[in-house]
């Protein structure tokens, strides 16, 4: 053990390191190092060092480390270092680098205004990065760039870097837990696989926000992405693709980028779930707390052995005790492109382009969904081949129409969609061929027409309500045929067949048309 006794111990040293250390179980506490030898063309392992742990075990505590043309610290040929409230900076490269097998350690330091990276991992580096501050590095953070590498990722601040925050490119395994990421220069955190040792990149827990760029950015691997809060970014919040990708998305906080919420683009598979894209809930105080267990007592029936409630009446309480803050994003809540995908019981509020648009060729299962106050149509179906299942959804109060169909778009409602109070049309229809089915749905009180379908388009209506939409409830400018069920539950509603328009009605005789 080599211990300072006083404060302002520093060794200064112009060789090939200042620290070298090759024997297990050494300490060094309470020293400042400076270097300022070694050969600056020198790459890699012969890289300039501050200290170098070639085959030893080191444990620096309270120390400060900066190599003037090189990095602070080097772990390599399977040596292992701890570092413990220190400070790693001013380097002429970067503050941590671990290679060839090396191991590393770095607990409450600081990795700041190195001229490179902050910690850089390669060559089968090991690496736990815990509740440090790795800032204004002029290049990336935390740069990950080797499929054998292993790196842990917890608690830090990652912040005003020049380039990224975080690269993670081709690790063997990468867990980005509990970590601020905010205000850096360029993407916050950016994954590119694939990820040789593990199934998925994990990120979970994040704050990632204030970026230039956008939030985060998965290309080409896996990824589980989960209860992240990623705001106010330069650019799309979440991007991701990758042809043999398959993404999950859940349970995230997605407001206030410069874009789309989330935006993917050509994956394998995608599943999004329970995200908050515009909107973010706030927990109830004790008193609204009383009055929603209350309001369930009074649908319920305080005998009631009844352990569950219907959709609506679920919807219905939760508008009621419902708390949330507004954070729209400026474009889509969720862009899906050219990708088979899941979307279940997430929230898309606000946003400024719209709430969910599906195109070119996407195949997506829509459920449970709140689609709402968006400054364009709720729900976008968008070319040939685009496929949208739908059930159960809230569309509501949006700027446009409620859902837009249109350049071959196809759209099947299940069951129990609301399409209601929308500006424009309920259902808009354009360019649509071969026909559109729409079933199950109710359309009530749109400032439009219930269902609008133009002259290039048909579609047959099976087993809606369409109630006191503002115009007609169905307008027919193309050819539309409406079944029995729905003809009879024409309520406060006429429809208006156009010089270009033609519309039967199911039921023998044919019905009569409001």
């Amino acid at each position: 053990t080599v211990e300072a006794l006083a404060p302002g111990v520093e060794i200064w040293n112009d060789g090939d390191a200042a620290l070298s250390c090759t024997a297990g179980g050494a300490n060094v506490i309470g020293i400042r190092f400076v270097h300022t030898g070694g050969d600056s063309t020198a790459r890699g392992r012969s890289g300039p060092r501050c200290v170098e742990v070639f085959e030893g075990q080191l444990t620096v505590e309270r120390c400060s480390f900066t190599s003037k043309v090189g990095s602070a610290v080097m772990a390599a040929d399977g040596g292992s270092i701890v570092i413990r409230e220190s400070k790693l900076h001013r380097c002429g490269r970067c503050g941590l680098i671990v290679v060839l097998g090396g191991r590393a350690e770095c607990l409450g330091s600081e990795l700041v205004e190195n001229a490179l990276n902050g910690a850089d991992v390669q060559s089968g580096g090991t690496v736990r990065l815990i509740h440090n501050l790795i800032a204004r590095n002029q290049q990336t953070g935390i740069l990950v760039a080797d499929p054998l590498s292993f790196v842990h990722v917890e608690g830090n601040v990652i912040r005003e870097n020049s380039r990224r925050g975080v690269t993670a490119q081709k690790c063997g395994t990468f867990l980005l837990v509990g970590n601020k990421v905010i205000k850096n220069h360029n993407i916050g955190v950016i994954g590119i696989g694939p990820w040789e040792q593990t199934s998925s990149l994990m990120i979970h827990d994040n704050e990632i926000s204030g970026n230039i760029a956008s939030g985060l950015w998965v290309q080409r691997g896996d990824a589980l992405i989960e209860n992240n809060l990623v705001a106010n970014n330069g650019d799309t919040g979440i991007v991701a693709f990758g042809s043999s990708s398959v993404l999950r998305i859940r349970k995230n906080k997605i407001l206030g980028n410069e874009g789309a919420g989330i935006s993917v683009h050509s994956a394998k598979y995608l599943e999004l779930e329970f995200n908050e894209i515009g909107v973010q809930s706030i927990p109830l105080p004790p008193s609204h707390m009383t009055a929603f267990i209350m309001g369930m007592h009074e649908r319920l029936g305080l005998e009631s052995r009844v352990h569950s409630l219907n959709d609506a009446v679920c919807w219905e309480i939760n508008d009621i005790y419902h708390d949330e803050k507004e954070g729209g994003n400026t474009g889509f809540a969720i862009e899906i492109i050219g990708t088979k995908a899941k979307i279940f019981r997430n929230e898309m509020k606000n946003n400024g382009d719209g709430g969910l648009v599906i195109c070119d060729g996407s195949q997506v299962e829509v459920e449970a969904n709140t689609i709402a106050k968006n400054s364009g149509p709720g729900l976008t179906v968008r070319g040939p081949e685009t496929r949208c299942c739908t059930k159960g959804n809230r569309i509501l109060e949006n700027v446009s129409a409620g859902v837009e169909l249109c350049a071959g778009g196809y759209w099947v409602g299940m069951g129990s969609d609301v399409v209601s109070k929308n500006e424009g049309d309920g259902v808009s229809i354009r360019n649509c061929v071969p026909a559109v089915l729409i079933s199950s749905i109710t359309l009530k009180g749109n400032r439009g027409n219930g269902i609008s379908v133009d002259s290039n388009s048909s579609a047959e209506v099976d087993n809606c309500l369409v109630v006191r939409n503002l115009k007609s409830g169905i307008r027919a400018e193309g050819k539309v045929v409406i079944c029995e069920t729905t003809a009879a539950k024409l309520l406060h509603n006429d429809i208006l067949v156009t010089d270009t328009g033609k519309c039967t009605t199911g039921g023998n005789p044919p019905m009569k048309l409001n």
